[in-house]
């Protein structure tokens, strides 16, 4: 479904997961100048660790940089208070880690779709 997916993820285990899912087609950035240079009006999904540095702000940066992108954020099951605060700034959906994968693979078309 997703053709151009850009995640702001540093984890390795999260990067090849969701490398994975998406084939290898994804552009990982790291911070907040290379997810504003990276960031146009072809990226189709955005998936941002929340436990990366200014998360938030990224999030919320690339809501007014691309109001209808989808925005897929994610963090620790603990974390309640920051994953609603990624809600308030503008994430489309917000998962627990043990979910992501789950999540991401509702978005990618079965390989018998038509």
């Amino acid at each position: 479904m997703f053709q151009n997916v850009l995640a702001v993820v540093s984890d390795l285990v999260f990067r090849s997961k969701i490398s994975e899912v998406f084939s290898g087609e994804v552009e990982f950035v790291r911070t907040e100048s290379k997810l504003i240079e990276a960031l146009n009006e072809s990226v189709e999904l955005l998936i941002i660790d929340l436990h990366t540095k200014d998360a938030l702000k990224m999030v919320s940066l690339a809501r007014e940089k691309h109001g209808s992108l989808m925005i897929v954020a994610y963090g620790s099951h603990v974390e309640k208070e920051l994953l609603a605060a990624a809600t308030q700034h503008g994430a489309t959906q917000v998962v627990v880690r043990s979910n992501l994968v789950s999540k991401l693979l509702d978005f990618k078309p079965c390989a018998n779709d038509f």
